[in-house]
């Protein structure tokens, strides 16, 4: 499977976690695309068989490139999200993960 791990980080740790994703992901021999949703607004999600999206929550909202990737592509990730990580810097106390898990790939 070809799937697509992107993110959006304003301090780098949800780069660390879509990083770590998609370590775990390569490590289940499929082929994994790593991309910063700032630098995704044109992509064709029909490239990828599954997507994960992680997204850091600053002061109770996702970043702007989430909100924006995901109303901008909703059809496409209706499709293929396979995992949606909501991110919360561990020094606030919090990191969320939802979604189908690793099964799903």
């Amino acid at each position: 499977m070809k799937i697509l791990v992107s993110y959006a980080t304003s301090e780098g740790h949800t780069r660390k976690v879509a990083r770590w994703v998609a370590d775990r992901i390569h490590e289940l021999d499929h082929s994994v695309e790593l991309l910063p949703l700032a630098d995704a607004k044109d992509v064709d999600l029909g490239r990828y068989d599954a997507a994960v999206m992680a997204g850091s929550v600053h002061v109770g909202h996702y970043q702007p490139d989430v909100a924006e990737f995901a109303s901008a592509h909703a059809t496409q990730l209706g499709r293929c999200l396979r995992c949606f990580c909501p991110y919360r810097s561990p020094r606030r106390g919090m990191m969320q993960t939802t979604g189908a898990g690793w099964s799903g790939f």
